[in-house]
């Protein structure tokens, strides 16, 4: 997953900064229960996620990418605040060309912690 600027926002030091999960091996239903991950974000930032075969490498006629989702940070953010706690999200992967094909769908549960710095 990767944290990138909202269209209209600059480049920060925290954008583009890649976050990896563990490797869930021999499924095709991985779950990564009980990993926590920290990223640094402003409210019109994008957290990509995109999914890949880590076996692909060594298999060259199968595609490594599966697929890839988004969420905006101001939409978790949203959701978290009328929930007052944790969310679930269900993102459908989506192809990054016409002519991939792609299925599946990401389900991660999210929080907001918020950190305010005094500038």
């Amino acid at each position: 997953m990767v944290v990138h600027p909202g269209r209209s926002s600059a480049q920060l030091s925290h954008h583009s900064k890649p976050v990896r999960t563990t490797i869930e091996s021999n499924t095709t239903n991985p779950r990564w229960e009980g990993q926590v991950f920290t990223l640094d974000a402003i409210a019109t930032d994008t957290i990509e996620f995109e999914v890949k075969d880590k076996f692909a490498k060594s298999r060259p006629t199968i595609i490594r990418f599966l697929g890839r989702a988004e969420v905006s940070v101001q939409r978790i953010i949203d959701k978290v605040n009328a929930a007052c706690g944790p969310v679930n999200f269900n993102l459908d992967l989506v192809r990054r060309h016409p002519r991939e094909n792609v299925s599946g769908t990401l389900m991660l549960t999210t929080g907001v912690q918020v950190d305010i710095q005094a500038g």
